[in-house]
């Protein structure tokens, strides 16, 4: 049977045998125990939630803009192919492509928290530390926590500027 006709074959038994034989043979080279771990990642990824992800990105225009014409082909195929991916092969190019999408949809405000508030919670937290408070070393994993001064040196840096 020749590969091209399974891609012009709307049958889609046909494209997922095809995605089975390219991308099955790495499974056959790990061990029993790497495979058991690539299974929970297995679970997580769904032709459904890649859906979701596909609708998200092109509502805040991004699905084009973020993504080349084969990340797109490939996410788009396994969305339509697979119900559930079981190549680890693929399941890397899966994740690195949502990687890709979820940095791209993040707002500027979302970038700023993540740089700026995680160097704040650590001197932070570092001062209350040297300072006697004990519990301070949980601050420099708070989230929220990071969030909250973001915006106030955001707030700040807007008060002076003005």
């Amino acid at each position: 049977m020749d590969e091209n006709v399974a891609y012009r074959n709307p049958d889609k038994s046909a494209a997922l045998a095809t995605f089975k034989f390219r991308l099955g043979t790495l499974g056959k080279l790990l061990n029993q125990h790497t495979i058991s771990c690539w299974n929970k990642v297995f679970k997580v990824i769904s032709a459904n939630k890649l859906l979701n992800i596909k609708r998200k990105a092109l509502r805040r225009k991004v699905w084009f803009k973020g993504l080349d014409r084969e990340e797109r082909m490939i996410l788009s195929l396994t969305i339509h192919c697979v119900q559930q991916i079981r190549s680890i092969l693929l399941v890397k190019i899966i994740t690195r492509i949502i990687n890709k999408l979820v940095n791209a949809m993040k707002t500027e405000i979302v970038k700023f928290v993540e740089s700026a508030g995680s160097s704040l919670t650590g001197k932070m937290a570092d001062i209350a530390v040297s300072w006697g408070n004990s519990q301070a070393k949980k601050w420099a994993s708070d989230a929220k926590f990071a969030g909250y001064l973001a915006i106030m040196k955001l707030n700040i840096l807007r008060i002076f500027k003005a």
